[in-house]
């Protein structure tokens, strides 16, 4: 599931290719500047996750998002065991009672939400891949990477998705949100057999798993990339695009620079 963030980030990158709209998002945590997703308003889509919760007024929304951006940075920084209700409110400057007021069962009601909110905004910018097949988008996805590592945020989805697996009232909360999403965001049809995909597809795992190493280097990932794609059969379109967005994005750098 570590890979799911990282389509929307590709996404992202195929389609901004008009002039001053190119580039990746910038990364304090791999997100933006502040942590949060750049594009649709991340309050939104967070009140988005559960339709038929509680409404909530812009200060709680606001709150929600930000308790989303710190739960990203805490876990994504510091592993999934340094989260806790009273670090989350003291780095959010919140109380325990706006945070239980949204979220009644703490992480078991958190946590989903904040899956959840990520799934969605992704899907939402997927329109840009829909007329790419599972392999280019594969493809492109792998070639994202090599310019920006995994997020804090996939890191954190990623870590949650592991703790899941010996907590079996947080599995039951977040394995319907992750129902599926292979071919949401993916566009991975449900028993795909083609050993390419197949093997495109657990490459982009086994990367997601490895940026929770202590040692995960991006340079190091970048250069093995560089080295995979180039011994891969890459489709001919998709590297002419990919081609055409890089040289953009270099020449909005160089004006930028001037």
């Amino acid at each position: 599931m570590g890979v799911y963030r990282e389509a929307g980030i590709a996404a992202r990158w195929l389609e901004m290719s008009g002039p001053g709209r190119l580039g990746w998002r910038s990364s304090k945590i791999g997100l933006s500047v502040s942590g949060l997703p750049d594009g649709p308003d991340q309050t939104d889509m967070s009140d988005q996750a559960f339709p038929d919760s509680k409404p909530l007024s812009p200060k709680a929304l606001r709150t929600r998002a930000r308790m989303f951006q710190i739960t990203a940075e805490i876990i994504g920084r510091e592993g999934y065991s340094a989260w806790s209700e009273e670090y989350l409110c003291e780095l959010c400057d919140c109380t325990r009672g706006a945070l239980r007021y949204q979220f009644p069962q703490g992480r078991y009601d958190l946590f989903p939400a904040f899956i959840a909110s990520a799934l969605d905004h992704d899907a939402a910018m997927m329109s840009a891949m829909q007329s790419l097949t599972t392999k280019e988008r594969l493809y492109l996805i792998l070639s994202s990477l090599g310019e920006r590592p995994p997020s804090e945020m996939t890191v954190a989805m990623l870590e949650i998705w592991m703790a899941s697996r010996g907590d079996a009232r947080l599995q039951e909360k977040i394995q319907p949100l992750l129902a599926g999403a292979d071919g949401r965001l993916l566009g991975l049809p449900e028993g795909e057999r083609d050993p390419e995909v197949l093997a495109l597809f657990n490459i982009l795992f086994g990367i997601s798993l490895s940026s929770v190493r202590d040692d995960f280097d991006p340079a190091a990932l970048k250069a093995s990339l560089d080295w995979l794609l180039a011994q891969l059969p890459v489709p001919e379109s998709l590297a002419r695009k990919r081609a055409e967005l890089t040289k953009a994005r270099e020449a909005k750098r160089f004006a930028s620079a001037g």
